[in-house]
């Protein structure tokens, strides 16, 4: 479901750290990467669970976005660094957003519906790999046989974990081609936001500014969608629109409302 992902955004999981964040020691550096990695992980669960009960993909990426723009905006105001938000990176707050939050979150809501939050955890291996064949296209330097050879290790292991069946039934096998390459595009664009933040990132930006402005111009661009779509039906929500109350039977918004919120902590914390 960027900053990923999550950026990410968010659902990133490429992220580790905020962006110019050095960590003290290399344990440090390692468990930081491994809390990170784990409420990516923990989001992809809670989003299997809530678009397999009939829940709108948009309506999981909206929310939780906008919930961990309110977060880490507060802190922001709490450290009295809203100068740090600035109208010059604007530009980078939309296209990093974009490519770290709203593109892949939303992919990834989609491929879960078909696909299981184990199989797309291994997809998800894929974007450093493609991040490294981004970079050196980018950088237009020639790949070294080691570099060459281990992107086509990686890549036949996690083709081959995905593909081969896990059991009798052949879980895997069962995979619509649509769905497959849908959560290809998760890893992909990661890797696309990886290689923008590495090339357009401000260098005097504030990490904690950078996250805020990536998820306040999502969210807001998604509100703005959600409004769109409600006056085009002349507001009449149809079943497809992204109003919670309308995503929801009567019974279950007590059980999704606190699902929105766990997930835009842990979106709030992984940035």
């Amino acid at each position: 479901m960027n900053q990923q992902i999550s950026s990410h955004s968010a659902m990133e999981t490429d992220s580790g750290l905020l962006p110019g964040k050095v960590p003290d020691s290399r344990y440090q550096q390692t468990l930081y990467i491994l809390i990170t990695g784990s409420s990516v992980a923990i989001n992809f669960a809670l989003a299997k669970y809530g678009v397999t009960h009939g829940h709108s993909a948009f309506s999981l990426l909206i929310w939780p976005v906008t919930v961990a723009a309110l977060i880490l905006l507060g802190f922001l105001i709490l450290r009295r660094g809203m100068k740090q938000l600035r109208f010059k990176h604007l530009p980078y707050y939309l296209v990093a957003g974009f490519l770290g939050v709203s593109a892949p979150n939303l992919a990834s809501n989609l491929a879960l519906k078909e696909i299981s939050a184990s199989v797309f955890s291994v997809l998800i291996t894929l974007s450093p790999i493609f991040t490294l064949l981004l970079s050196a296209i980018f950088q237009k330097s020639a790949l070294s046989w080691q570099r060459g050879g281990g992107i086509l290790l990686g890549l036949t292991a996690v083709l081959l974990l995905v593909l081969t069946p896990a059991s009798e039934s052949g879980e895997y096998s069962h995979i619509a081609p649509s769905a497959f390459l849908l959560a290809l595009l998760v890893p992909f664009l990661l890797a696309c936001g990886n290689v923008y933040r590495s090339k357009a990132m401000p260098g005097d930006a504030d990490p904690v500014a950078l996250a805020t402005g990536m998820l306040l111009s999502q969210s807001l661009i998604l509100h703005l969608l959600n409004t769109g779509v409600s006056i085009s039906s002349g507001f009449s929500v149809p079943d497809n629109t992204i109003a919670l109350q309308d995503l929801l039977p009567d019974e279950a918004a007590t059980l999704f409302t606190p699902l929105l919120i766990i997930m835009g902590l842990l979106t709030a914390f992984s940035y």
